[in-house]
């Protein structure tokens, strides 16, 4: 003889909202955290791809590059 149990098909966890909730909220906290990273990424990129007399043109030397891009965002 075989026991079976009726599961509803749509059964509510709370647990699982309430995840899915604060996953939301965690993720548009990031978005602009990451999009502020990605323009420093891309800023970077551009500035290494410079010839060293296009930079000294700026006023940049290349080991400062990460300074100059970061000085505005972080503790430098």
């Amino acid at each position: 003889m075989a026991y079976t149990t009726a599961k509803p098909h749509h059964s509510f966890n709370l647990l699982r909202t309430i995840y899915g909730v604060l996953a939301t909220i965690g993720n548009a906290m990031m978005r602009p955290a990451d999009a502020k990273a990605e323009n420093a990424r891309r800023k970077i990129s551009h500035l290494r791809a410079l010839s060293d007399a296009e930079l000294e043109a700026r006023g940049i030397r290349r080991a400062d590059i990460e300074y100059h891009v970061f000085s505005g965002s972080y503790y430098a």
